[in-house]
C-alpha cells in the first residue's frame, strides 16, 4: 500500500491515480506533471528547464561552427576570384620575355636571354640571328579556374629586322604565382615592320657595291635616301631601298640613285625559321659622265648661290641648315623628297631629340641649341605644341614664297598656325579623328554595319546619346572609358579647356552607365575592351595601327564622329636665325607641299597627308585602307571628308 501525497488516502501499490482525489500516483507521471526529469546526476535531479537551457547552448555552439565554416568558404571563393582569375599584366609578361630563356642550357652558344632565332638566306651567316623582345601588347586573355591563356604581340628586334611576333601563351597558377607552361608562335604570321641597318647594308654591299661599284667600297648610312617595307597581301613583304651613289672617281662622275626592289618570304622548306630573299636592281636614274668638275656632295656647278629648283623660292647657298624634331617623321618625308636632289643632302643636319613635343624638356633643349654652333633652322612641333610657333623666333613663311605652293593644304592646317595674318608654320601631316565601331554589335543592335547608316546614328551628340541608350538596353556599352568621350570632344579627361556642356555630358555619360570602365585610356582594361562588349572608340589613322590592328579581333568599321576634330598633327617653322633660307624653304616645300612626297609618306606611315591632291590619289588608287587588307572600310575617304570640315577655334 501507499498513500496519496495530496490527500493522504491509502491506495494500492499498482494504482496510478488516487481513487479519492484523482492525483497521479505513478512517480514518472508525477515528475512529468511537475516539470521534472528522471535524469539524475550525482544525486541531483536535472529539471526540464535546465535541459532546455543546455540544448539551447548546444544549438548556439553548432551555429557558431557552421558560421565559421561558411566564412572560410566565402573567403576561399573570394581568394579564387581575386587571385585565380586575375590576369597577368604587361609587366609580368615583359619580365618573362626579357628574362632567362627557360630552354637555356649554358652551352655558351645560345644567348641566356629569351630569344627568337631565325635565318635570312643570303643575309645572315649559317648561324642565323637571335632577336630579343623590346616591347609587347596583350591582345586577348581568357582565364578560368587557375588556368589561363593570352595572345600577345611581341616586338622583337635584332640588327637585321624589327618584327611583331604573335605568341599564344598558356599559364597556370594564381596571381603573383603564375607559371607560363607553353609559348606557341607561328613564324609565317610574323609581321616585319622595319628593316634595320645590318639588313640594308648587306643588300647594298651584295647588290650594288659588288655589282656596280660606282667607286664606292663601303656602305654609308647617310647615303640612304629611303627605305620602306610593307605586306603586299600575298604573305610576302615587299621592300624598297633607295641609295644615293653620287661620287667621283678620277674624271668619271656618277650622279643619282639606285633602287633595290625585293621581297622577303617565308622559306617553304624551313617554314618555322627561315626567310628567303629576291631582289632586283634598278639603276636607270644613275647618270655617268667624264666631266671632272664638281664634287661628291654638291652640284657639279660649284658656284654659290644656286637657283632654287622650286620655282619662286630664294636661291640656295652652301650654308648648312639644322633641323630639330622629337621623332623621325619629318626626316622620313625629307629623305623621300631629297632622293631627287641628293646633291643637297650633305647640307642638312637632322637631330631627333626623341622627346615629347609638348614637353618643356623638348622646348628648352631646342631653345638652348640657339646658343651653340648648330642653331636651329627648322623646328618641328605637334598639334598640342604648335602655338610655340607664334613668336618672333619664327618667320612668316609667306615671305619666302611658300604660301604660293601651299594651296593643297587643308584649310584647318593653314588656320592653325596663322597668327595676326602671318603663316608661321606648315603641316606635313594632319590627323582628323572619326569613330571606329564594331561591325558585329552594329548588325545585332541596328541591323546594319554600313558606315553611311551608322554615321547617321552618331551625327551629333544628341543622336550619340540616343544610340548609347539603345546599346545599353541590348547589354552593350557605347565607349570603354570617360577618357574616350573626352577624345570625342578633341580633348582629354580632366582638361580644363573642356566646356561646361562637355563636362556635363561627361557626368551624364557616367550616370547613365554608357561607358564600361572608370579607368582612363591606354590601361589594361581599356585595351581588353576592344574585344568585349564596347561598341566604339574615337581615333585617327595612326590609332588604327596603334590600337585597332593590335588589340581587336578585326571586326571594325569607320565613319564620321559627332564632332569633327583632330587627334595630333605635325607642324614645322623656319627660324629667323636660319642662315640658308632658300634651302630651308626647299625642304619645307618638299615635306609639306610636294604631292608626290606627301602621297608616298602617307602610304609608308599610314597617316593622312596634309595635301588634298595626295589624298585624292590615295582614294582614286583604291588605297582607302593603306594596305590594311583585313579592314574593308574606307578610312581615306572619311579622313579626307573630316579634314575638309575641320575648324580652328583658337
Amino acid at each position: 500500500m501507499k498513500s496519496c501525497k495530496i490527500c493522504g488516502k491509502l491506495i494500492n501499490d499498482n494504482d496510478e491515480y488516487c481513487t479519492n482525489c484523482g492525483n497521479a500516483c505513478n512517480t514518472q507521471l508525477i515528475r512529468d506533471f511537475m516539470g521534472q526529469s528522471l535524469n539524475t546526476e550525482g544525486g541531483h535531479t536535472v529539471t526540464k528547464n535546465e535541459m532546455d537551457s543546455g540544448s539551447e547552448k548546444k544549438s548556439k555552439k553548432k551555429l557558431i561552427i557552421i558560421s565559421a565554416i561558411a566564412v572560410c568558404l566565402i573567403a576561399a571563393v573570394v581568394c579564387v576570384i581575386l587571385l585565380g582569375f586575375r590576369n597577368p599584366d604587361k609587366e609580368y609578361y615583359m619580365d618573362y620575355f626579357t628574362g632567362t630563356d627557360p630552354n637555356y642550357t649554358g652551352d655558351g652558344e645560345t644567348p641566356k636571354q629569351y630569344n627568337f632565332w631565325y635565318y635570312i638566306d643570303g643575309i645572315t651567316n649559317e648561324n642565323g640571328v637571335y632577336g630579343f623582345v623590346t616591347d609587347l601588347n596583350i591582345i586577348d586573355s581568357d582565364f578560368k579556374f587557375f588556368k589561363g591563356a593570352s595572345k600577345v604581340a611581341l616586338t622583337v628586334e635584332d640588327s637585321y629586322l624589327k618584327r611583331i611576333v604573335y605568341a599564344d601563351v598558356s599559364l597556370s597558377g594564381i596571381a603573383g604565382k603564375w607559371k607560363i607552361d607553353k609559348v606557341a608562335t607561328n613564324f609565317s604570321a610574323n609581321k616585319i615592320v622595319e628593316l634595320k641597318e645590318a639588313f640594308i647594308s648587306s643588300m647594298i654591299k651584295n647588290n650594288v657595291l659588288k655589282e656596280k661599284n660606282y667607286g664606292l667600297t663601303e656602305y654609308e648610312a647617310d647615303r640612304l635616301a629611303a627605305c620602306t617595307v610593307d605586306n603586299n597581301g600575298s604573305g610576302a613583304y615587299h621592300f624598297s631601298i633607295k641609295y644615293d651613289i653620287t661620287n667621283s672617281v678620277g674624271k668619271s662622275k656618277y650622279g643619282g640613285y639606285v633602287i633595290l626592289d625585293g621581297n622577303i618570304e617565308v622559306n617553304p622548306s624551313f617554314k618555322d625559321t627561315d626567310y628567303s630573299i629576291s631582289v632586283a636592281l634598278n639603276d636607270e636614274n644613275v647618270v655617268a659622265s667624264n666631266d671632272s668638275s664638281g664634287g661628291n656632295d654638291q652640284p657639279a656647278d660649284d658656284s654659290w648661290p644656286k637657283k632654287n629648283p622650286i620655282e619662286g623660292l630664294p636661291d640656295i647657298t652652301n650654308e648648312k641648315i639644322y633641323i630639330y624634331s622629337g621623332n623621325n617623321e619629318f626626316l622620313e618625308a625629307m629623305q623621300l623628297f631629297l632622293s631627287d636632289y641628293p646633291e643637297y643632302k650633305k647640307l642638312v643636319d637632322y637631330t631627333n631629340l626623341n622627346k615629347r613635343f609638348e614637353s618643356e624638356d623638348y622646348n628648352n633643349t631646342v631653345m638652348a641649341a640657339f646658343e651653340g654652333d648648330k642653331a636651329p633652322s627648322i623646328i618641328v612641333y605637334n598639334e598640342d605644341s604648335a602655338d610655340r610657333l607664334n613668336s618672333d623666333t619664327f618667320i612668316d613663311v609667306s615671305t619666302l614664297g611658300l604660301d604660293k605652293h601651299y594651296g593643297n593644304s587643308y584649310q584647318y592646317a593653314v588656320d592653325r598656325v596663322t597668327y595676326n595674318g602671318q603663316l608661321k608654320g606648315m603641316a606635313y601631316l594632319i590627323c582628323p579623328s572619326g569613330f571606329f565601331y564594331r561591325k558585329d554589335i552594329a548588325e545585332k543592335v541596328f541591323g546594319t554595319s554600313d558606315p553611311e547608316e551608322i554615321k547617321k546614328l552618331v551625327s551629333d551628340w544628341d543622336k550619340f546619346n540616343e544610340t548609347a541608350e539603345k546599346l545599353k538596353k541590348e547589354g552593350y556599352f557605347m565607349l570603354a572609358t570617360q577618357g574616350d568621350l573626352a577624345r570625342g570632344f578633341g580633348g582629354y579627361l580632366n582638361n580644363a579647356n573642356l566646356s561646361s556642356e562637355q563636362q556635363e555630358m561627361l557626368k551624364s555619360f557616367k550616370d547613365n552607365g554608357y561607358y564600361k570602365y572608370e579607368a582612363d585610356m591606354w590601361g589594361a582594361e581599356w585595351k581588353n575592351a576592344f574585344k568585349e562588349d564596347v561598341f566604339g572608340y574615337f581615333g585617327a589613322l595612326w590609332f588604327f595601327d596603334a590600337a585597332i590592328d593590335i588589340y581587336t579581333d578585326k571586326m571594325w568599321e569607320f565613319c564620321n564622329a559627332p564632332e569633327d576634330h583632330v587627334w595630333e598633327g605635325a607642324y614645322a617653322g623656319i627660324t629667323a636665325n636660319c642662315t640658308n633660307p632658300g634651302l630651308a624653304a626647299m625642304i619645307m616645300y618638299g615635306v609639306c607641299c610636294d604631292p608626290n612626297t606627301q602621297y608616298n609618306f602617307a602610304m609608308k606611315c599610314c597617316l593622312t597627308p596634309n595635301n588634298t591632291e595626295a589624298a585624292e590619289k590615295i582614294i582614286k588608287n583604291g588605297d582607302n585602307n593603306y594596305h590594311n587588307t583585313w579592314f574593308d572600310g574606307n578610312m581615306a575617304y572619311y579622313m579626307d571628308d573630316i579634314a575638309k570640315k575641320l575648324k580652328d577655334n583658337k
